[in-house]
């Protein structure tokens, strides 16, 4: 998980441009939503699963997608790119979060949940590449979050 100096402050530029109090997540407006992404992104890896737990908590609970889920996608899927395996993991189970709580039937959903759905699809390509990870429950969650793509039911 090492970042320059640079990539942190762009990041932290970009959340601020996200009006995350006109939000929802399980709680209320996302006003907690850019500390939960910036101490996910950290270098501490103890830090950095805390905060997937309060991310997965406020923002999908595997019963429940909230709308903040949306444009905190593309900051969960840079974290991926230089997570260890342990937040892998736990961003894999965010992920699976966010689509077992979406309608694959484009007309019985709002269209937040459609965008939400489409942003992981498009991370088929990794998904499968992480499917046969030699950590085993790393891949099985990639399988399960490439199944559950596939499936036209939802929760």
């Amino acid at each position: 998980m090492d970042e320059d100096h640079g990539t942190v402050e762009l990041r932290s530029k970009r959340m601020q441009a996200v009006p995350w109090a006109a939000y929802q997540t399980a709680y209320g407006p996302a006003i907690a939503v850019p500390g939960q992404l910036l101490r996910l992104a950290g270098q501490d890896e103890n830090t950095a699963l805390a905060a997937s737990h309060d991310l997965w908590c406020s923002l999908c609970q595997h019963v429940y997608a909230a709308p903040a889920a949306v444009p905190a996608l593309p900051f969960i899927l840079e974290v991926l790119n230089t997570a260890s395996e342990k937040l892998t993991i736990a961003i894999l189970d965010i992920l699976l979060g966010f689509v077992s709580c979406t309608l694959p039937d484009e007309s019985a959903r709002p269209a937040w949940l459609a965008e939400l759905r489409i942003g992981v699809a498009s991370e088929r390509p990794r998904l499968e590449l992480l499917s046969t990870h030699a950590n085993s429950e790393l891949a099985e969650l990639a399988c399960d979050l490439l199944k559950e793509l596939d499936s036209p039911q939802s929760c």
